[in-house]
């Protein structure tokens, strides 16, 4: 039981590892094309590649200042989603919630055989306390799931996929929408509560 215990725990940590590695190699390409795009004047992109950065590591102060410098330059003030900065720790939310899962369960177990009135209320107030954690992960992972665009300059956020229609409101350069589906040139995004059209050459895709 050790050696299978060792053997899956050195797995995991070998998986995590090589991610890890991946994923800081990716961050750091994706920094360097923002500070390259900042130093010949490209602001909107910059950004776009700091923003793409920051939503992988959120609590980078590099990052953050040069997120910050680069909306400067456009005019824009940075609006940060508070989720951004737990989505790091969505594997431990869910973690949590599974291990709270178990103990409930284990204590559940127990009450089978002992049929303590303390161990029912313990089982029903751990697995309550589980429910947070598993909520949270679930929010998390869809905010990490779902696409999201940065506009590179200002757009009209049109109704259908067209030159000619009508558009509610103008994006601005420095916004950063959802991305819902496209038809051509064109990419449906989600704005606060508006849902439109824009062509894709005025986005760059974060994720």
């Amino acid at each position: 039981m050790t050696v299978i215990f060792i053997f899956v725990s050195s797995f995991v940590f070998t998986v995590r590892t090589g991610a890890d590695h991946i994923r800081m190699s990716t961050e750091n390409n994706l920094y360097t094309e923002g500070s390259r795009l900042y130093n010949s004047g490209d602001y909107e992109r910059a950004a776009g590649y700091f923003y793409a950065v920051f939503m992988r590591n959120p609590f980078d102060r590099e990052t953050r200042s040069a997120l910050e410098k680069s909306y400067d330059k456009i005019g824009k003030k940075l609006i940060i989603r508070p989720e951004y900065y737990f989505l790091p720790f969505r594997p431990l939310f869910k973690w949590a919630g599974l291990v709270l899962v178990v103990s409930a369960s284990v204590i559940a177990l127990a009450n089978l055989f002992k049929q303590r009135k303390n161990l029912t209320i313990a089982t029903a107030l751990v697995f309550t306390l589980s429910l947070p954690f598993f909520l949270t992960s679930s929010k998390l992972d869809r905010i990490h799931r779902t696409e999201k665009a940065f506009i590179l300059s200002k757009i009209p956020l049109r109704e259908q996929p067209l030159y000619g229609s009508s558009y509610p409101l103008e994006l601005e350069p420095g916004d950063v929408v959802e991305f819902k589906d496209e038809r051509g040139i064109w990419l449906k995004v989600d704005f606060g509560s508006l849902e439109g059209w824009i062509p894709e050459d005025f986005a760059m895709r974060l994720n």
